[in-house]
């Protein structure tokens, strides 16, 4: 059976997270005694994984926030306990006929757009 790209992106999620125990394991005492100021520029420079888990995250937040807008396929695997529900049709939408904006495909331009928007967004 074939995996989805979100399942794909969970297996990843967790085999980093075993590595990041295994090859820097006195990153996690730190992490559990919740010492942020160990977690410097300078230690994620020095530890590949600790590089690599941020990459890794950046883009999976990227693909979580289009599948969450776009409905590209359902999510089981990441923010279960928050996701949203879907719009149920009211009466107005179906007497026009009118599909909710989670089922409609986006456009080239649209997902280009999005990903744009999103990942240059200025943080508050």
């Amino acid at each position: 059976m074939n995996s989805t790209p979100l399942e794909d992106c969970y297996d990843k999620r967790t085999t980093l997270a075993s590595r990041a125990i295994k090859d820097h394991q006195e990153g996690l005492e730190h992490f559990l005694m919740g010492k942020k100021e160990y977690f410097t520029s300078e230690l994620i420079a020095n530890v590949p994984v600790l590089t690599e888990i941020i990459k890794f995250q950046g883009g999976l937040q990227s693909l979580l926030d289009l599948n969450e807008d776009f409905s590209f396929e359902e999510d089981r695997f990441f923010n279960v306990s928050t996701k949203k529900e879907k719009e149920p049709l009211d009466s107005e939408n179906k007497k026009l006929g009118k599909k909710s904006r989670q089922s409609r495909m986006p456009t080239d331009e649209e997902a280009k757009k999005y990903l744009i928007d999103t990942l240059f967004r200025k943080k508050s």
